[in-house]
């Protein structure tokens, strides 16, 4: 579950890095280098619920409760990572200690499992869409189900399903995909990226399931997050066609 700490404010929404009690020499880009004593940094996020804006803190002074897992990292229009560009990631593992895992929701590769699979065992599974879910371990297909709940009310990204557990769900009515590779982060380095501002985090609402085409994904939640982000959604890709 993801450990935010809410504050309740008004503003575009934004990702923002606050630094306090510290000076303004206290810690160098990307996390490294020296802070002075009693400096903490916290990164701010914002997710809409309704018409609210909450602002959310994760205290990098606390590791342990410093996690983003089950929710979604959207590129900043600066990240330049073609691996990333534009990408929405959902997290499903997230530890400042250990490091990140997940998978990009919005990379369709216009393939189904039975365009890669052809053992009978996997017939039920045919038709069910094949996604690239990052630069790891391309090798491998994973499946996953993405689901809204409505009795805990979040979103819920189950992955690396048996085939049996993946036909269950299929049978469920439930959206199963299957995912080329992953998206990993070892350590601090997702850290280090938050605070570069290369992503925008976000919590995984229930408007994750409104757009029906995923390559549309990310303008779509970006511009629902405020006046700011709407124009962060609108920027092409080359800013120097602008």
């Amino acid at each position: 579950m993801l450990n935010w700490q809410c504050v309740q404010g008004r503003g575009m929404g934004k990702l923002l890095i606050h630094r306090y009690r510290g000076s303004k020499d206290g810690c160098a880009r990307r996390g490294h280098g020296k802070r002075g004593p009693g400096t903490s940094w916290s990164i701010i996020a914002l997710a809409r619920r309704g018409q609210r804006n909450d602002f959310f803190t994760l205290n990098f002074e606390n590791p342990e409760q410093l996690s983003l897992a089950d929710s979604l990292i959207l590129a900043d229009p600066a990240l330049r990572d073609p691996n990333f560009s534009r990408a929405v990631l959902f997290l499903t593992r997230h530890s400042a200690l250990e490091g990140a895992q997940g998978f990009i929701l919005n990379r369709p590769l216009e393939r189904r499992v039975g365009d890669l699979l052809k053992e009978e065992q996997f017939t039920a599974l045919a038709d069910v869409p094949v996604f690239l879910g990052g630069p790891v371990e391309t090798e491998e297909l994973t499946f996953g189900v993405i689901r809204w709940d409505e009795v805990s009310q979040r979103t819920v990204f189950l992955s690396h399903l048996s085939r049996k557990a993946a036909v269950e769900e299929l049978e469920e009515g439930h959206e199963v995909r299957a995912f080329v590779g992953y998206a990993g982060w070892s350590a601090g380095q997702l850290e280090a990226e938050l605070l570069q501002r290369s992503w925008i985090a976000a919590r995984a609402l229930r408007s994750l399931f409104d757009e029906a085409h995923a390559e549309g994904l990310w303008r779509h939640l970006l511009r629902g997050m405020g006046p700011w982000h709407r124009l962060l959604a609108d920027m092409p890709i080359d800013p120097s066609l602008n």
